[in-house]
């Protein structure tokens, strides 16, 4: 298993969707993929701010490694978000899918179970058109806050 980030400053859209034919390279049995995600109090967060490159008007929901709330270097927003979906599919496909699990068979049982489970549920989720949320295409849910009553201590 191992986990793989988009959206670095040097990536391009070429570059994170070819990230699937590494990972298939290198024998990754479980990818985790992930966009950079820039949280609050975190030296990457600071470092964008000072360069103006947080989108300010994108809420917590977005800070979920499926999503993007920053300004990438080389990419729009949207065009890293759509890059990270066509990694997540062309990783998640049931011929690369397949060949994961097939390598796997070498694994002990555990591993091979814990593998397994996680690469038929990722390609079920691929072959199903469940993919990560966009949270731009949300409509935004607002919680309203529930003033609670102040007790008085009474004398």
């Amino acid at each position: 298993m191992a986990g793989f980030i988009a959206g670095f400053d040097n990536d391009d859209y070429a570059a994170i969707v070819s990230m699937s034919d590494r990972l298939m390279e290198i024998g990754i049995d479980v990818p985790f993929l992930s966009i950079m995600t820039p949280f609050k109090g975190t030296e990457l967060y600071e470092k964008l701010k000072v360069e103006d490159r947080m989108l300010e008007d994108r809420g917590w929901n977005y800070y979920n490694g499926y999503n993007v709330a920053f300004q990438p270097n080389n990419l729009t927003p949207a065009e890293l978000l759509q890059a990270h979906r066509e990694l997540w599919k062309k990783s998640f496909s049931f011929k690369n899918s397949l060949k994961r699990i097939i390598k796997g068979f070498t694994l002990r049982r555990g591993a091979f179970l814990l593998m397994l489970f996680m690469n038929a549920f990722y390609c079920l989720k691929k072959l199903r058109g469940n993919y990560p949320i966009d949270m731009s295409k949300r409509k935004e849910v607002v919680s309203h806050v529930v003033k609670m009553p102040v007790f008085q201590r009474q004398l």
